[in-house]
């Protein structure tokens, strides 16, 4: 049980910061992020919004450790679009950031091998083109939802290789087997 939550030092480090990759990415962030509002208490939790151009987003860490991220693309004014459009560099920022913030919740909690599962699911109201990466084609994702297996965020060891099955699934999903490696590296956690 986390207490005390809008006073946890480590929320300073669950920040929207760019990611740098390794393999098939050089860096994972959010293109068009123009606005990160502060974190705030709410019940049994706290949260923040951020926005970009296209997108809306929302994060929320409560007292039993639940960290949960939240990505809305905005609609254009004028007509549906034939197709949304996810790049996977933003997708891996957003995945990225979740582990960073478990690692974090472990580290300042003294905690290092505690348990975290990592849940996706995916909704989309048209299908949804895939762009990855520049040696990459593009796929595409039918209308609909999706819930992805469920990840386990292991030692700090294994996140690469949890990226690289996220990665994989969603390629999957599209109808592509994806042949390249990625990886990301992760920030130093200040101890607590």
């Amino acid at each position: 049980m986390l207490t005390n939550i809008p006073k946890q030092p480590w929320l300073a480090q669950f920040d929207t910061r760019a990611f740098n990759g390794t393999g098939q990415i050089r860096q994972l962030g959010w293109r068009d992020l123009s606005t990160t509002r502060v974190w705030r208490p709410r019940l049994r939790a706290v949260e923040r919004e951020f926005e970009g151009t296209n997108s809306l987003g929302l994060d929320r860490v409560s007292s039993d450790g639940l960290i949960e991220r939240f990505v809305w693309q905005k609609q254009r004014d004028k007509g549906r679009p034939r197709n949304g459009y996810l790049d996977m560099r933003e997708f891996h920022w957003n995945v990225a950031s979740v582990v960073h913030a478990a690692a974090l919740v472990r580290a300042a909690n003294s905690r290092p091998i505690q348990q975290f599962g990592l849940e996706v699911e995916l909704t989309t109201s048209d299908p949804l083109l895939i762009h990855g990466y520049p040696t990459s084609p593009n796929a595409l994702i039918h209308a609909g939802t999706t819930k992805f297996p469920r990840y386990e965020i292991g030692d700090p060891e294994t996140f690469d290789e949890l990226m690289m099955t996220v990665d994989k699934d969603v390629w999957n999903l599209g109808g592509h087997h994806p042949s390249w490696e990625l990886g990301v590296s992760w920030p130093q956690i200040k101890p607590y």
